[in-house]
């Protein structure tokens, strides 16, 4: 088993894509955060991890709890 932790406070569950292409782990996210009247306001998170062997893509989960996705 292989276990990534990534702190990725001031997001929702539903805003991240994780994605596996080999031996490669990509995930990202992005929220609205607010408006000012004049802009609005994003925030974006993105992550590339190398992992240290291939991955089966069907056997991988996730979950986010408490600002950190494991």
């Amino acid at each position: 088993a292989l276990t990534v932790t990534l702190d990725a406070p001031g997001f929702e569950p539903g805003d991240f894509d994780v994605q596996i292409s080999g031996d490669t782990l990509r995930v990202s996210a992005e929220r609205a955060a607010g408006e000012d009247g004049k802009r609005s306001y994003h925030r974006r998170f993105q992550r590339t991890v190398t992992l240290p062997a291939m991955v089966d893509a069907g056997k991988v989960g996730a979950k986010y709890r408490n600002g950190v996705l494991e």
